[in-house]
C-alpha cells in the first residue's frame, strides 16, 4: 500500500511540475541563444581583433600588439566539450585611466571571457614623470567549437 502511495505522490508531482515545462524550455531557448552570441569564434580572426580595436577606440587606449595565441591541443581521449578556449596576448598603451578603462570593458565586454594574466608598467619619462603606461594583459574567451 505504501508503494501505491510513492507512485501516486511522484506522479502527482510530476504532473504539477510539468505544467511549467513549456515555459522553462522557451527560458532555455532565450538563455542559450543569448550565449551563443557572447562566443568567440576561434576561427574569425578579424572579428576578433575588430573586437578589441573597437574598445580601445572607445576608451583612448593604443593597441600595440595583439595576437591570438595558438589554441590548445585536445588530450587523445578527452571527453567532447561544447566549447574551447580563445586565448589573447594583448598589450595597450595610454594614461592610467585609458589602460584601466581598456581593461574594464575586455573584462565587463559582450564575449565572455576572463583576464588570467596581467602586467603593468611605465617607461621612464625626460623628467621623471610617466605620461603613458603601459599593459599587457593575457586573456581567454569562450570559444565555439
Amino acid at each position: 500500500m505504501a508503494s501505491k502511495q510513492n507512485e501516486a505522490t511522484r506522479l502527482t508531482d510530476n504532473i504539477r511540475y510539468g505544467q511549467k515545462l513549456d515555459a522553462q524550455y522557451t527560458q532555455l531557448l532565450e538563455l542559450n541563444k543569448e550565449l551563443s552570441l557572447r562566443l568567440t569564434a576561434p576561427d574569425d580572426l578579424a572579428s576578433n581583433q575588430q573586437y578589441f580595436y573597437k574598445i580601445a577606440a572607445a576608451t583612448g587606449a593604443k593597441i600595440s600588439d595583439l595576437r591570438q595565441v595558438a589554441l590548445p591541443k585536445k588530450k587523445k581521449n578527452a571527453a567532447p566539450t561544447l566549447f574551447a578556449p580563445v586565448p589573447y596576448l594583448i598589450t595597450v598603451n595610454g594614461t592610467f585611466t585609458q589602460v584601466l578603462s581598456f581593461l574594464r570593458n575586455v573584462e565587463a565586454g559582450t564575449r565572455l571571457g576572463r583576464i588570467t594574466a596581467g602586467n603593468l608598467s611605465t617607461p621612464t619619462a625626460k623628467d621623471g614623470v610617466p605620461t603613458e603606461l603601459t599593459m599587457s594583459i593575457t586573456a581567454e574567451f569562450v570559444g565555439a567549437l
